[in-house]
């Protein structure tokens, strides 16, 4: 080995140390300018790694590591070497003992000292910069090298909400609501009292739990089970994902598992691929230490008596995936009415909602006056899945919440504004769509139609796409409609736009009645001062090209909304609803759920 490599070693030894004072970092800077050097550099801190990473590495917060980094490395340099002259003499130094010494101090909790981790991090940063696989950023160091606890600020996203099945949370702060792609931080629970959810983490592992179910996010590859049953997919490169639960920690070796924390304490591994390891404190006696579990093979721990006994593999209870995984391709928010037949009340399927289904108003029985029926509504061009409501004229008025919270689908697109107090889809400068396909069973009756919402109460009414919404009310809605004045056939109206509270807003007709299934395509475009323009597309010509399609309804004034509402108020007809659909663009509402064979007719 050359005297430069000896030199280079020694300083390279003497950084992990800390031990390495100024002039020695000038050195070391100067001679890492030379690629060969920053190879061999990255290798000695590789095969130093492995030997001390068995210790607990996260009892010192991570930006305070990458601080020891900074100042003796010169982040600027940035190289990605792929091999250099001197590796097999440093693989010799690896299988020394007497170059690479074993200088941390083990304290009184276990572990190393926080000076060699310290140390060790610094290098192993300085490492990732040479090789030019990490600009230098704080967050994003502290995320690549795993540090982000429950002790870490919360500043970095860990995890993220990626699929919801009628979910429903239980939240004890009120600081954080949950929905699709909320964003999960370290120390954060999430309380699944309804319904399934997926979980998915920055390293890559999916979790998908099953209500009720308690999970803590830790960091970015490790979470806590407290209770309930989850299913985790491990990913290549995202083996070592933790599961803690009580007196046991769960750790998966590049697998499938599920897992089930019973009330009384007990808990199930079942292992449906690859291999898991149970690690156990001292309070197990004998089965203090390590257990391994393999494909196929479940087990019963009980805490209590400190026993494990083997089970029937129930693997095939577990729910192992979600359908479908939320917004894509500029889909914003779907609902195909995915339920067994019963109320629609309190079902929370879809994605891009804030909550449930509620009911408004009913004075009828609820099994029926808003319920699921089997099938969809056909329409051509359009996939027939899922079910539809069906909505009877008993005053029925049934409405759900768009996800516009801080952090949700519509704010992370960008549509989210504030007016009025209230956090609404409206920013100035952008353009949403809403789609979606309705049947009633009688015409010319009373009054029945898709509602878009800034809060509750008619006055508060952004749009209506129905009939025989009244012209003028006395004292205003929800007071008393002045018949005498009659009321719009099918058409667009808004009471939120009209010019006085008593009256309201006659945006255009829809055309003519039909009994027949109608897809229906609102175009939004938001203006400056809630200037707003709109374009109503009855059963458009293509669903492909916009361009191709004839507006049934044009018009101006602020359409800023939050909430879709279903409302059927009188007469003997049923009004039917399916496939809605929010958007970026036409198509992204028009042919997400499309069937390829039909769509060509409408080409």
């Amino acid at each position: 080995m050359t005297q430069r490599n000896n030199e280079l070693l020694e300083l390279i030894e003497r950084s992990i140390t800390d031990q390495l004072d100024a002039d020695g970092c000038e050195r070391l800077r100067e001679l890492l300018t030379l690629p060969a050097n920053q190879s061999i550099y990255c290798d000695y801190l590789g095969m130093h790694a492995e030997l001390h990473w068995n210790g607990r590495y996260h009892g010192l917060p991570a930006t305070q590591l990458l601080n020891v980094a900074s100042n003796c490395i010169d982040c600027q340099t940035e190289q990605n070497l792929l091999s250099h002259d001197d590796s097999q003499e440093v693989q010799a130094l690896a299988d020394s003992s007497s170059l690479v010494r074993p200088t941390a101090t083990w304290e009184s909790g276990g572990g190393f000292g926080w000076r060699s981790w310290a140390s060790l991090a610094a290098a192993l940063t300085a490492c990732l910069v040479l090789a030019g696989l990490w600009s230098w950023d704080v967050q994003l160091g502290r995320y690549l090298l795993g540090l982000d606890s429950a002790d870490s600020g919360g500043d970095i996203v860990l995890a993220r909400i990626t699929g919801t099945r009628n979910s429903r949370w239980e939240n004890d702060n009120d600081i954080h609501e949950f929905g699709y792609d909320s964003p999960l931080y370290a120390g954060q629970t999430l309380k699944l009292t309804q319904g399934l959810a997926e979980v998915t983490f920055t390293s890559g592992v999916r979790v998908i739990m099953e209500a009720p179910a308690t999970l803590d996010v830790a960091a970015y590859n490790e979470s806590s089970l407290r209770s309930g049953r989850m299913t985790a997919l491990v990913p290549d490169g995202a083996e070592g994902f933790r599961v803690t639960l009580e007196a046991m920690t769960i750790v998966d070796r590049g697998t499938e598992f599920g897992l089930h924390a019973k009330d009384d304490g007990q808990v199930e591994v079942h292992v449906f691929d690859g291999l898991v390891e149970g690690h156990f404190d001292e309070g197990w006696g004998p089965l203090q230490g390590m257990v391994q579990w393999r494909q196929d093979s479940a087990v019963s721990i009980n805490p209590a008596q400190h026993s494990i006994s083997p089970i029937e593999d129930a693997g095939s209870k577990f729910v192992r995936s979600l359908a479908s995984s939320g917004p894509a391709n500029g889909l914003l928010a779907k609902e195909d009415f995915e339920y067994p037949p019963a109320p629609l009340a309190l079902q929370n399927g879809g994605f891009g909602w804030g909550g449930p289904w509620t009911i408004l108003t009913s004075q009828g029985d609820a099994a029926i006056s808003n319920a699921i029926q089997e099938g969809s509504l056909r329409h051509l061009g359009l996939m027939h899945s899922g079910n539809r409501v069906a909505l009877l004229g008993n005053f029925n008025r049934v409405r759900r919440t768009l996800s516009t919270s801080i952090g949700g689908v519509f704010d992370s697109a960008g549509y989210v504004e504030d007016q009025d107090g209230a956090r609404l889809i409206g920013r100035d400068g952008t353009t949403v769509y809403l789609s979606y396909t309705q049947r009633i069973s009688a015409t010319t009756e009373e009054f029945y139609g898709l509602e878009l919402n800034r809060g509750d109460g008619n006055r508060n009414r952004v749009l209506c796409f129905g009939h025989g919404a009244h012209r003028v009310w006395i004292d205003g809605p929800p007071g008393t409609p002045h018949r005498e004045m009659g009321a719009t056939g099918w058409a667009v109206t808004s009471e939120f736009n009209g010019p006085d509270k008593n009256r309201l807003l006659d945006l255009g007709s829809l055309g003519q009645e039909t009994t027949e299934a109608v897809l229906v395509v609102d175009k939004v475009a938001f203006g400056e001062g809630n200037r707003d323009t709109q374009s109503v597309y009855v059963n458009p010509e293509s669903l492909m090209d916009e361009q191709r399609c004839q507006a049934t309804v044009e018009g101006t004034g602020n359409f800023a909304f939050d909430q879709v509402s279903l409302a059927n108020f009188g007469g003997f007809k049923t009004f039917e609803v399916d496939h809605l659909r929010v958007g970026r663009s036409f198509t992204s509402v028009t042919t997400q759920s499309f069937d390829a064979t039909q769509l060509m007719a409408t080409l």
